[in-house]
């Protein structure tokens, strides 16, 4: 920060954000990024239910978050905010409900909300499918694993409609041309 002031015109009122996963949180470390020059910080919370957070695949408990906000403020951070995802795997709205009162109890001065996007390697991307729905039949009628496994019993949630579909039959789908008069 001191080499941007040096070599930028940078208003000493400028905001100089940093963003924080709280597994990563210390005092000491809080301290040292405030005396830097970061006078905003953006705790990645994400989740204040350890189940969600395990799914996330994040490392930190719930625990641990309320804790970095803690250190935070210790630390003398007056400008604090949050990041909280939503439309999780799983997630009920009661769920979520409760994880916006546990973050709003934290005391942030701003909460960000955030929808759930899942990136190439995410460890999350292992849990989730596509499907194809035709209309016209009224049925799924293919359902892709981006990975993991399927086997006929099996009970698959789409995301996007919230609907539970049985494996019936699993095998390669190999495209046919078809004659469209």
């Amino acid at each position: 920060v001191s080499a941007c002031r040096e070599s930028f015109a940078l208003s000493p009122a400028a905001e100089v954000t940093l963003e924080l996963n709280p597994e990563s949180a210390t005092l000491e470390r809080l301290e040292g990024f405030r005396a830097a020059g970061a006078n905003r910080l953006s705790i990645g919370v994400q989740s204040m239910h350890d189940d969600e957070l395990r799914r996330l695949g994040r490392v930190h408990s719930a625990a641990k978050a309320a804790e970095a906000v803690r250190l935070a403020r210790a630390a003398g951070f007056d400008n604090l905010s949050v990041d909280l995802m939503m439309w999780l795997p799983e997630q009920t709205l009661p769920v979520w409900l409760e994880n916006v009162r546990r973050e709003v109890a934290l005391e942030p001065d701003h909460v960000s909300l955030y929808l759930l996007e899942v990136y190439p390697n995410a460890p999350l991307k292992a849990m989730l499918v596509d499907s194809w729905y035709d209309s016209y039949l009224g049925v799924v009628v293919l359902v892709r694993i981006i990975d993991g496994v399927l086997k006929k019993g099996m009970k698959v949630k789409m995301m996007g409609s919230g609907g539970s579909y049985s494996i019936e039959r699993v095998g390669v789908s190999k495209p046919k041309k078809v004659v469209v008069d």
